[in-house]
């Protein structure tokens, strides 16, 4: 095999040699004698390829023994002072001097470490401006990598906790975490999902709501190594053009905290497609989501008709390659673990002063928020009581953002005659101060979206406290809104895709006048698809 970058000069010349053997001295010594001269020995074969130029010797040593051996037979036969050749004028005492090849070896293997530095030079140069292409794209997103420890379990979407009884606590509460088995297993997940060589790993916590399923997969990121990066996109947009621009490069986490958001929508079936595309690429990659066992099961679930196409195609499999972590609801099996770390975290102690076993509930101050909403107190409790439902029922709807006037105009067909009545001028107002009271200092029941990006909330909306989406789920499921909820929506929501879902909602309840309303309203808005069943819920409403 010839060495590329060879000098030619050298493999001419062991070609001259070759010719000198085979004319001058009648091919003495034969190849095969000379293959057995070097220590080790090598093939015929190979000693052929060198004298006819063909092939470089990889070590000089046997080069040498085999020259020798050629320049002792040309001194027995009288021949070192002639001339190899007419046109060099060279004798063969020249072409056979040991000196010379030595010299030529050293100077041949110059060339070659400067060939393969060179091409190694090369190699990482290319490298550094792929790399430096790649960080230009990586800073011009919204959303960028950043090293995994910077970033605190607050911003990855732990819920703050109750501060305990007796304790004045300004700041982000996060009790002792107690493990639980699954926890343990979601450790060993993400450690064996680091290791050197493995593929990328896709890695679901799923619970029901204020179970500890961030809180799980935040504890577990400590099996990650330092020089990993963890992103954590806004919203499926920005995790589009993190897909786009390379930044979910080789270790890198992948934070999908409250995974419904980028796949349940517009994009979501592109935002699955995208992420498993990167999945199955190279280096070592990890992603953790966090949902609902409904969300996951609404993402998963076959389309009911054999015939309709399923918005979640690429999702279903997405997730079905997706180990899964299922959060228990209680810490039933943990409670002796749960007490002694009570008895140095306050907030634990408290929590387990609420008697039961859903501590995580408790310690998010869950029963408080359903407490404040059942059972309203003040002025303006029963109509800040009528505000969190209008919101459980646009929730389970599919509005996951509430706009105010939306609120205030869905909120009286909550409320009876009486209440409605008695409504000062400026009950609205206390209405919403109730419904985003601070509750155990914790959270509120109607709190502020932040915006998608830059600092501060999103002007003029709210969204429904996580742990009172699903009560809502569980305790409104059978109820249908009143028709103030209906005409709020139509004159109020400004998207052609929610009030489509609205309106999907009132035809399947058998409100087809309010859903010709809605999808009236969806059409002006810009949906295609609400025109066709428009026309539909034109020809049945009577």
């Amino acid at each position: 095999m010839a060495v590329v970058g060879s000098s030619s000069t050298i493999l001419d010349d062991l070609r001259r040699i070759g010719m000198f053997k085979r004319d001058r001295l009648s091919g003495s010594p034969s190849d095969n004698a000379l293959s057995k001269a070097p220590t080790p020995m090598v093939s015929r074969d190979t000693v052929g390829a060198w004298l006819r130029g063909r092939r470089l010797p990889q070590r000089l040593e046997p080069l040498l023994v085999i020259v020798g051996r050629i320049r002792v037979e040309a001194a027995s036969r009288g021949l070192l002072h002639e001339r190899v050749d007419g046109s060099s004028g060279e004798t063969a005492e020249e072409l056979l001097d040991e000196s010379r090849w030595m010299a030529r070896w050293e100077a041949e293997q110059r060339v070659r470490v400067r060939a393969v530095r060179g091409g190694a030079e090369r190699h990482l140069a290319r490298r550094a401006l792929e790399e430096e292409e790649r960080r230009a794209r990586q800073a011009a997103l919204a959303d960028r990598p950043r090293p995994v420890r910077v970033w605190s379990q607050q911003r990855l979407g732990v819920h703050p906790a109750i501060s305990g009884r007796g304790v004045a606590v300004t700041g982000f509460v996060l009790p002792t975490f107690v493990p639980r088995p699954q926890d343990a297993q979601m450790h060993e997940d993400v450690f064996a999902a680091c290791a050197e060589g493995v593929s990328p790993q896709f890695v679901v916590v799923c619970g029901a709501s204020c179970t500890g399923k961030t809180r799980t997969a935040c504890e577990a990121l400590a099996a990650v190594p330092d020089d990993f990066a963890l992103i954590y996109p806004a919203d499926a947009e920005g995790l589009l053009a993190a897909l786009a621009a390379d930044a979910l490069g080789p270790r890198t986490v992948l934070w999908l905290n409250e995974a419904h958001r980028y796949f349940d929508g517009p994009l979501g079936d592109a935002v699955a497609a995208a992420l498993l595309r990167r999945l199955d690429g190279d280096g070592l990659f990890l992603v953790i989501a966090t949902l609902w066992p409904d969300q996951i099961e609404a993402l998963t679930t076959r389309p009911l008709s054999p015939e309709q196409e399923s918005p979640h195609r690429n999702a279903k499999d997405l997730f079905r390659q997706a180990c899964r972590i299922d959060m228990p609801l209680s810490f039933a099996d943990d409670f002796d673990a749960v007490r002694r770390a009570a008895v140095e975290d306050a907030s634990l102690a408290a929590a387990l002063e609420s008697g039961g076993e859903c501590l995580t509930q408790v310690l998010a101050a869950g029963p408080d928020l359903v407490r404040h909403y059942e059972q309203p107190a003040g002025e303006h409790g029963i109509y800040g009581s009528a505000l969190m439902a209008v919101a459980m029922d646009a929730h389970r709807l599919g509005l996951p953002y509430l706009p105010l006037p939306f609120l205030e105009a869905a909120a009286p067909g909550y409320l009876s005659d009486r209440q409605r009545s008695q409504a000062s001028p400026d009950w609205f107002t206390g209405a919403l101060d109730y419904a985003r009271a601070l509750i155990k200092d914790t959270t509120r029941p109607l709190q502020e979206v932040p915006r998608p990006s830059g600092m501060g909330p999103l002007p003029g909306v709210l969204r429904l406290a996580d742990f009172l989406q699903q009560h809502g789920r569980w305790t409104r499921w059978a109820r249908c809104p009143p028709r103030s909820f209906w005409e709020a929506a139509a004159v109020h929501l400004t998207s052609g895709a929610d009030l489509a879902k609205f309106a999907d909602a009132a035809w399947a309840r058998g409100r087809l006048r309010y859903a010709s309303l809605l999808y009236s309203a969806a059409v002006r808005a810009g949906s295609p698809e609400a025109r066709v069943v428009l026309a539909r819920a034109r020809c049945i409403d009577p």
